[in-house]
């Protein structure tokens, strides 16, 4: 799971790849405490694929939610540059076109990519999930 408790197979069903989300459905119900090994993935018998810790699984727990809209654009090696602005997710939702050129992201298309997700991330409808949870014995002023 990543910081805020979403299963890969989540992430992909969220992201629009159900088929995916299927696959590691299925690995995780076959071994629900191993990492990813795409041998078995690929369709190697269970008795030659043994599950071990991959760099992309140990990367994946230390993802936030702006490295996985980037990894999710196809645009994960924008990261590192998020990370030299000092850019979070809540600043990345009112970047804009200039912001990005400011950062020095010359690519049109990347700009465009990354601006039209903006939109969809701001005009998606709240759910009442995403308020946080707040215990009933608290006092509050």
């Amino acid at each position: 799971m990543n910081n805020h408790g979403q299963r890969p197979a989540d992430i992909a069903f969220a992201a629009g790849f159900p088929e995916i989300a299927d696959i590691l459905e299925r690995y995780t119900a076959q071994w629900p405490n191993a990492s990813v090994d795409m041998t078995s993935l690929a369709g190697a018998s269970k008795t030659t694929a043994t599950p071990r810790p991959s760099a992309l699984s140990k990367m994946a727990e230390t993802f936030g939610e702006l490295e996985m809209v980037l990894t999710g654009l196809n645009l994960p090696h924008m990261i590192p540059i998020f990370e030299q602005h000092q850019v979070t997710f809540e600043i990345f939702l009112r970047l804009t076109e200039k912001d990005l050129e400011n950062m020095n992201i010359t690519a049109v298309g990347e700009r465009k990519t990354i601006l039209h997700a903006i939109k969809d991330i701001n005009k998606k409808e709240w759910q009442t999930s995403s308020l946080p949870n707040v215990a009933l014995n608290t006092q509050m002023t």
